[in-house]
């Protein structure tokens, strides 16, 4: 069976989904995909130029998977005129613009929430909605709810039912064969614990609070080294301080392009203080935890999805800085074996596949 998939922003976790889904699946999948960046033109654009692509197509695909990062509607409209007839769309939403954050140098116009009605169009037009995680599914219908009982007359609220009801929650998935294969385990010469960071140098990761984290435990004589990864961001700053105040622990520093490599230092590190104030779905965070790093997490947000036991769990910083002193301290390891249960790749691509075969049957 042939399906086409758009992915108008390659780049980072949604790379990462397209890729899995085109080596993982058992049908042909065919990538249709443009550069990650310029997230504005892709929402408002993508889909004039990836319908243009395809509109001579010999062979038409029996369904189609777009990412989040395009308007669906506006796809499915010049499909049909292209082709006659449009196969059932999955739309897979990676995130949304009613509830990705904004720096604090930013503010909300009525512009960017014309691109959150986009997403919400999109899920409209498709015959399957698929959210990464629970949370983010949850988060968006709110934010919808909202956004709907703003609108000044001919309410269409019954069309949220309508969006909950055709909604479904499948994981990006992570390949864990590849994850154990890659790099080595983690050596048993305990010398100083290492603390990972291994997300975008972005503001809604908070990278501020993890710069106060490193401070608090050399003002308090514990020691520690340091494993930075993650591309970079609006915090370059913070990152910068990082580099000079504590040059003598950082094992590594910088973006690493090859996964083996990137999954071998995620193995060395020790722990995982994850300072985010936001995520959809953590890929960064779930790849840590496969490498059996251990992970001490805000309270109320996406993790909990993947971490039941509340002790991995703070509320403020207090809590945050006296977990992280006593894990250093107390040397405890990390069972990752529900994830692996959970987030299989494989069990993943099968639940697509499953999706896709009842959309067409």
């Amino acid at each position: 069976m042939d399906i086409l998939l758009n992915e108008p922003y390659y780049s980072g976790s949604h790379k990462y989904w397209a890729d899995q889904l085109v080596e993982n699946s058992y049908h042909n999948v065919q990538l249709f995909q443009m550069k990650g960046r310029f997230w504005k033109w892709r929402l408002q654009g993508a889909a004039i130029h990836l319908a243009a692509l395809q509109k001579s197509m010999e062979r038409k695909p029996s369904a189609i998977i777009c990412s989040s990062m395009m308007d669906v509607s506006m796809y499915k409209v010049l499909l049909y005129n292209y082709w006659g007839a449009v196969p059932p769309i999955v739309y897979y939403v990676h995130e949304n613009q009613l509830t990705y954050p904004y720096s604090s140098n930013e503010s909300r116009s009525q512009e960017d929430f014309q691109y959150g009605f986009m997403n919400f169009k999109s899920c409209l037009a498709a015959e399957l909605v698929l959210f990464n995680s629970n949370y983010h599914k949850q988060e968006f219908l709110s934010a919808i709810e909202l956004l709907l009982k703003r609108l000044p007359d001919y309410s269409i609220l019954n069309s949220l039912e309508e969006l909950s009801n055709n909604s479904k929650v499948l994981p990006v998935g992570l390949d864990f064969k590849r994850i154990a294969m890659a790099g080595e385990e983690k050596s048993s010469e305990l010398g100083s614990p290492t603390l990972l960071w291994n997300h975008r140098w972005d503001e809604d990761k908070n990278p501020k609070l993890f710069l106060k984290l490193c401070r608090h435990l050399k003002q308090h004589n514990i020691g520690f080294n340091l494993i930075l990864l993650g591309q970079m961001g609006n915090e370059s700053e913070t990152y910068r301080k990082i580099l000079e105040e504590f040059a003598n622990q950082i094992l590594h520093s910088g973006y690493v392009g090859s996964y083996n490599k990137y999954i071998g230092l995620l193995k060395a590190a020790d722990i995982l203080p994850v300072s985010s104030d936001h995520d959809f779905y953590g890929l960064s965070v779930l790849e840590a935890l496969a490498c059996k790093v251990y992970p001490i997490l805000p309270f109320g947000k996406v993790y909990h999805e993947y971490v039941s036991d509340a002790s991995y769990f703070y509320k403020n910083q207090e809590e945050f800085f006296g977990k992280v002193k006593n894990q250093i301290r107390d040397k405890n390891s990390y069972d990752s074996q529900n994830l692996l249960n959970n987030h299989s790749i494989y069990k993943v691509m099968e639940t697509m596949d499953l999706h896709i075969n009842n959309l067409i049957t």
